[in-house]
């Protein structure tokens, strides 16, 4: 079944409605979500939080490349649906949170993990903060693979002196190597956005 079919199934089953207030809009596209997961060379028991699980279509290629999952989901139907959907895989974990408020380092302990990798489609209405957030936690990150609107993915990789270079420029380079793997079209997502995405890489360097 693809991602389009199960978000149908789940529609009908769970009664899911779109929340525009969370920029929901799903990454359903089966080799994008491939690409997504594979950016993290995902050793087998290797614990990665995703950010943002939605109905589960990444979770599940993360699980499938052997990772041990905690996923953060703020929507509480969503959390039912990876309940229900995928709870009975042992590597899983649904934490129903606001990531702008789960304390990373804290949130590992709990799971008796060191270190982690970090993947998500962040919504868009609160990217940047989330990406601080992640920063604030590099200390526990070994890297993330983060699908952002691209316009934010240019800002995000931008070199002093240019247009796109600010804030989160600064952040990123102080906190991360950062580098843009690939573009992902509206297409790939239900329902399509009006504007492009790009995921991008992020490896945390040692805070001073």
């Amino acid at each position: 079944m693809t991602p389009a079919q199960k978000l149908k199934l789940y529609k009908e089953k769970y009664g899911i409605t779109l929340k525009k207030g969370l920029s929901q809009s799903f990454l359903a596209d089966p080799a994008v979500l491939s690409r997504v997961a594979g950016a993290l060379n995902i050793k087998k028991g290797e614990c990665v939080v995703e950010v943002g699980a939605g109905a589960g279509f990444l979770t599940e290629h993360l699980l499938n490349a052997g990772a041990r999952v905690i996923a953060i989901e703020v929507d509480e139907t969503m959390v039912e649906v990876l309940r229900n959907e995928l709870g009975e895989n042992p590597g899983l974990d649904v934490v129903n949170a606001d990531i702008l408020a789960v304390d990373l380092g804290g949130l590992l302990d709990r799971h008796g993990v060191k270190t982690c990798a970090v993947a998500g489609n962040l919504p868009y209405h609160i990217t940047t903060p989330t990406v601080f957030h992640l920063l604030d936690a590099r200390a526990r990150v070994s890297r993330m693979a983060l699908m952002v609107q691209l316009e934010v993915g240019e800002r995000m990789a931008a070199r002093p002196g240019g247009k796109e270079y600010g804030a989160l420029s600064l952040g990123v380079a102080y906190g991360c190597v950062c580098e843009r793997l690939f573009t992902v079209g509206p297409g790939a997502f239900i329902p399509p956005p009006q504007v492009k995405s790009a995921v991008m890489r992020l490896v945390p360097v040692p805070p001073l």
